[in-house]
């Protein structure tokens, strides 16, 4: 074997034993609540901490859908912009782009001519023939469900029997396993025991190729990092094997079986092409090293003496300190452990709408930039027109913003009860509170798009259309308020806040009156 292998071999024998793709399962505490259930546990604090969260989920939510919003409507004044002015090229233009089209033009180019390199210098990895290389990061981290139980009680009440839950127990969960995200295990039940340390050295990133060409025309990376993501090609992972070839599996039998293609589309290099990984910053400083086992880069977590000394004494506290079960035996990651894989983007064919901008070497393809300062730079997978990627990329910007106003409904719905409860009403049936959802929401979008379009760069059809939206929602929302009842709470903000307070059950515990003095029988003295 050719030493650098054996050396890799080698560092992968020691680090593997550290390193396990399972998972791990550990039943927490138990909880048993006699009598009926009490729902939420919430309290003041817990109260606050839901009205927080909710308040926070009110703001994002529009933001993001005003935001989609936007980036929509700055999308298709661009296209329309430049719609009548790209300059289309054949492609033997490729190997002088200067002599086709002046600088600061846009341009429509295809080609099968496509080379570059990527690489990430933190870890010392390097592919060719790629224009995109994206480290995909994972962590080992605790996972806390719970489940619950109760058997169910009756009662009498106003004469009727009723039934509900009661004698309820609870139970919590842990799954230990590698996650996409960090996990925050402070609020766990038992955080002590169940810990997620929340390391992250080298977050999820992307690399656009820095010597991309297509023929032998530059690429900037600008365009392939285009900041309105318009670079549209399939990934695959990359796994580093001996001879590039995939390794066998246990389960290859398998697939053959039932005609499954090994290995999928995962894109296989030579090991020997890590020679720069031992002595990168990854392996230096949070001692990386790649083991395999799907093309994983793997770091084991070490905490240190103190940080260990510390968790034993709130293990202690909790009462988990000697809670030994069988899935601290079985192999699984440490909390902490952090693995990296990549994926890379390395069409053979792209089309390209592009701005002729100027390149280290002479003319290249970068953004271009329209009259309102829009970063105009399309990159698509194989061969379609001009046109067809405006199409493309106009259909991706509407299934956001179709996203964002569905993710909006749950807003509104509490927006609708919240605009009921200032009023003093409340909704008297399902029908008449999703009434005020969807006449709340056209109202937004209403008013959303006559801000962002400001009735421009639009037809009368849809200028018709926005003014309709917002009187139909205002008719509905005034129908929906026909069916409401007093609220308990009156009308007012005074009042509205004593409904929200009551919706997240932010009470302090009751203060308890004394007792009043029974008044003596006359013609009796005490």
């Amino acid at each position: 074997l050719n030493p650098l292998i054996q050396t890799q071999r080698s560092q992968c024998a020691r680090m593997a034993h550290g390193y396990s793709s399972g998972w791990t399962y550990r039943q927490g505490r138990t909880y048993y609540q006699p009598g009926e259930r009490r729902s939420g546990g919430g309290g003041l604090v817990g109260g606050c901490c839901a009205a927080i969260f909710c308040s926070v989920f009110l703001i994002a939510i529009p933001f993001m859908a005003w935001t989609a919003e936007t980036a929509y409507h700055d999308m298709l004044v661009a296209f329309d912009e430049v719609k009548d002015h790209i300059i289309m090229l054949e492609p033997g233009c490729t190997s002088d782009i200067s002599a086709c089209a002046p600088k600061n033009s846009l341009i429509y180019l295809s080609s099968d001519s496509v080379s570059g390199s990527v690489e990430d210098p933190d870890f010392g990895v390097s592919v060719s023939a790629a224009l995109k290389l994206h480290r995909q990061v994972e962590y080992c981290q605790w996972q806390e469900t719970k489940t619950e139980k109760c058997e169910t009680c009756s009662r009498q009440r106003d004469g009727k029997e009723e039934t509900y839950s009661c004698n309820c127990v609870t139970t919590y969960h842990y799954i230990k396993g590698w996650r996409s995200h960090r996990i925050i295990s402070t609020f766990f039940d038992q955080p002590a025991a169940h810990h997620n340390p929340q390391r992250d050295p080298f977050p999820p990133s992307a690399f656009p190729s820095n010597n991309a060409r297509l023929g032998k025309t530059a690429v900037l990376p600008e365009l392939i990092a285009n900041p309105h993501h318009a670079f549209r090609a399939s990934s695959r992972g990359i796994e580093w094997t001996r001879g590039a070839q995939r390794e066998p599996r246990w389960y290859d039998s398998i697939l053959k079986f039932f005609n499954f293609r090994l290995g999928g589309t995962t894109r296989y290099e030579e090991v020997e092409n890590l020679r720069g990984a031992e002595n990168s910053a990854a392996a230096r400083k949070h001692n990386f090293v790649y083991v395999g086992q799907g093309g994983y880069f793997f770091s084991p977590y070490e905490a240190s003496q103190y940080e260990q000394l510390f968790k034993y004494f709130v293990e202690f506290l909790e009462g988990s300190l000697l809670d030994w079960q069988i899935g601290d035996i079985m192999p699984s990651c440490t909390a902490g452990d952090i693995r990296v894989h990549y994926a890379v983007q390395d069409p053979q064919e792209v089309s390209v709408v592009a701005g002729v901008a100027e390149g280290r070497s002479g003319a290249a393809l970068g953004l271009f930039r329209t009259s309102r300062d829009y970063e105009l730079g399309i990159l698509h997978e194989g061969f379609s027109s001009a046109y067809d990627m405006f199409d493309k990329e106009a259909w991706e910007g509407k299934k956001w913003c179709l996203l964002w106003r569905l993710l909006l409904l749950p807003c509104c719905w509490a927006f609708a009860h919240a605009i009921a409860a200032f009023s003093g009403v409340e909704f008297t049936s399902f029908k008449a509170a999703a009434a005020a959802t969807v006449a709340v929401e056209g109202v937004l979008i209403s008013v959303a798009w006559s801000l962002i379009w400001k009735f421009q760069f639009a037809s009368l059809l849809q200028h018709l259309a926005m003014v309709l939206l917002g009187v139909i929602s205002v008719g509905l929302g005034a129908v929906a308020m026909k069916q409401t009842q007093p609220s308990p709470y009156g009308s007012g903000f005074g009042n509205f806040v004593e409904w929200y307070r009551d919706v997240f059950g932010i009470r302090s515990p009751p203060v308890e009156a004394a007792p009043t003095p029974q008044q003596a029988p006359e013609g009796k003295e005490d």
